[in-house]
């Protein structure tokens, strides 16, 4: 057998057994539960970077987003606060240890009485370093994980709710 032929081989097995074997790329679950589907988001600004990205996520999900109070039995998202922060570390050698953190505190109800969630906080954290001697890009390099540490919390908060919905 040539090693080409092994090699093909080898492949081949590897692509069945990873698509038998249950594994899903992130972000690829499944839909929401039915009874959470329909769901209004509240106690965040509309126009927010976070609402829009979790908009979005929830509506990845199956989830349909309705005015609070539209529909009777929908499920309500209550986002009780979204705390980015940025702390030094520590400075040594010219060089500045940051963290970004960001905490997100929310609660998940399905009409009016039915608590599926009670208040809970959810927090990432990415900590960098940076040349303190040249400051430029700090910001931009803060931006960036701030949009990935808001892409992973929206993602544990979307897997919360399916989990909570499934469930009841």
């Amino acid at each position: 057998m040539s090693l080409k032929q092994l090699f093909t081989i080898l492949v081949l097995t590897l692509i069945i057994g990873v698509s038998g074997c249950g594994f899903k790329l992130r972000g690829s679950a499944e839909p929401l539960p039915e009874p959470i589907r329909q769901l209004s988001v509240v106690g965040i600004d509309s126009g927010s970077s976070f609402y829009k990205v979790l908009a979005q996520g929830l509506k990845d999900a199956g989830a349909t987003l309705v005015a609070a109070g539209e529909v009777v039995e929908q499920a309500k998202v209550t986002i009780h606060k979204v705390e980015p922060l940025r702390e030094e570390l520590s400075d040594s050698g010219g060089q500045t240890l940051y963290r970004t953190s960001y905490i997100v505190s929310f609660s998940l109800n399905r009409g009016d009485e039915e608590r599926l969630i009670d208040s809970r906080q959810i927090r990432a954290s990415r900590e960098f370093s940076f040349d303190s001697n040249n400051p430029y890009g700090l910001e931009q390099q803060d931006q960036l994980l701030r949009s990935e540490l808001q892409r992973d919390l929206i993602q544990q908060l979307i897997r919360q709710i399916r989990a909570a919905g499934s469930k009841n």
